[in-house]
């Protein structure tokens, strides 16, 4: 049997719209299995559904007004729990049932660990060295385990961070209210944006060691820019599933990301700068070292890359990496 590419989509039961959907078939739960031809003994094959059309394959049958998960229920329903459809030019398997799925995401894991390229991550994601989506291989290892021993290094300063962030946020509500406590106007409170600055104002302590100030850059600057970030990240690109369309740029989506991360990028880098200036300074008074997670792990990947830095500068690696966080815990 031979699989180009190999993807699975896990099933979930919320209602989305198409873009969401997409996200989560294409970008989220589906995972790249490299071109090989693999020897096995003779079985049933997999069913292929009907419908396909040159060069886009199935992709029509999305452009319903029927959501991806519901469509691919019902076509579960008729070729069984597993099957495969073409998207482009990728090959896709379709897994709906949870052991079928676990089989593939935890026992077989490092067949399914890749990912499809896509333009977001290649121009936004300092061109895969953001670890979390590039291609499976030993730079994928070793900046996973960095990161994993690096965020649980810093576990206590983490508690300390969330408990003191929840205090601080309180005390702006409870501000907010206390202004206009003698009115008989009920004080609205935006929950969602609360949340938005309690969670970027908890990533920026423990990255940066601060939260916004003046003297860098404002906090809605990067909230944008993480927000346009995302929306982008989940978008639709034509040529990610016909990469013979990326010349046209339909949707003008190449510009926009391209502009999305220079400004990421501009702010990343001024902190980084400021925190490379600190390790040289401490390191030259009484060679301590700095408790900041960017400085740690700038430290670390210097110690532990300096020998082969696959292809990425230090600086890309640490950007994309403290970049890839608050990306996380924004969509918690």
């Amino acid at each position: 049997m031979e699989f180009t590419t190999m993807h699975v989509v896990r099933p979930f039961y919320h209602t989305a719209t198409p873009s969401e959907s997409m996200l989560m078939i294409y970008e989220i739960s589906v995972f790249n299995k490299r071109r090989k031809r693999v020897e096995n003994t003779p079985g049933e094959p997999v069913p292929e559904a009907t419908g396909s059309w040159p060069i886009i394959g199935h992709l029509h049958l999305f452009s319903g007004s029927q959501t991806p998960h519901k469509l691919l229920g019902s076509m579960a329903k008729k070729l069984g729990l597993v099957f495969t459809i073409k998207l482009g030019v990728h090959r896709v398997l379709i897994v709906s049932n949870s052991e079928m799925a676990k089989e593939c995401l935890t026992t077989n894991d490092r067949v399914f660990a890749s990912r499809p390229k896509a333009m977001a991550v290649e121009l936004m994601g300092y061109n895969y060295a953001m670890f979390a989506f590039a291609p499976h291989g030993s730079y994928w290892r070793e900046m996973r385990k960095i990161s994993v021993l690096e965020l649980a290094s810093h576990h206590q300063t983490l508690a300390s961070i969330r408990v003191s962030e929840v205090k601080s946020c309180i005390m702006d509500m409870y501000r907010t209210w206390s202004k206009d406590k003698g009115s008989s106007t009920m004080v609205m409170v935006d929950i969602k944006e609360w949340l938005e600055n309690f969670i970027l104002n908890m990533v920026l302590r423990m990255l940066f060691g601060g939260p916004f100030s003046s003297e860098i850059q404002n906090a809605d600057q990067f909230k944008n820019a993480i927000r346009r970030f995302l929306e982008l990240l989940g978008a639709f690109v034509p040529s990610d599933i016909v990469p013979s369309l990326k010349w046209l740029d339909l949707g003008g989506y190449e510009k926009k990301m391209t502009e999305t991360a220079k400004e990421i990028d501009v702010i990343v880098d001024e902190w980084l700068q400021v925190h490379k200036k600190k390790i040289k300074s401490t390191q030259k008074v009484d060679g301590s070292k700095d408790q900041v997670f960017i400085a740690t792990l700038f430290s670390r990947i210097q110690e532990e890359l300096k020998h082969d830095l696959y292809s990425f500068s230090v600086d890309a690696i640490v950007k994309s990496t403290c970049l890839y966080l608050p990306i996380v815990l924004k969509q918690l």
